[in-house]
């Protein structure tokens, strides 16, 4: 699903990830892929979820392990989730990328 508020913070490709949903990813990726993008949408839903907490400093860093590991991985996410306009990155590349992300 594409995003006017993210095209819109200039982050190209503009797809929000969390709300997107494949039909045919099932039937093309390997069950190590499938794993990675779902980690990759969770992440992104307990970020979106405590944003407001972190943000306004109600949220004591130690006090949720899976929160603390989602705000760490958020950046190379977001980092992940970029590139520029004329960019072309091979697919296996696109997965190994991945799962060094996700380590």
């Amino acid at each position: 699903m594409l995003s006017r508020e993210m095209a819109d913070a200039g982050h190209y490709p503009a797809i929000d990830v969390e709300r997107s949903v494949s039909r045919v990813m099932p039937n093309i990726v390997d069950d190590e892929h499938m794993l990675m993008s779902r980690a990759v949408r969770q992440i992104l839903s307990v970020c979106r979820k405590n944003q407001d907490l972190v943000s306004i400093g109600a949220y004591k860093p130690g006090t949720d392990q899976s929160i603390d590991q989602a705000f760490t991985l958020k950046p190379r996410i977001d980092g992940y989730l970029q590139q520029g306009m004329k960019d072309v990155v091979p697919y296996a590349m696109c997965v190994n990328m991945l799962r060094s992300t996700l380590q």
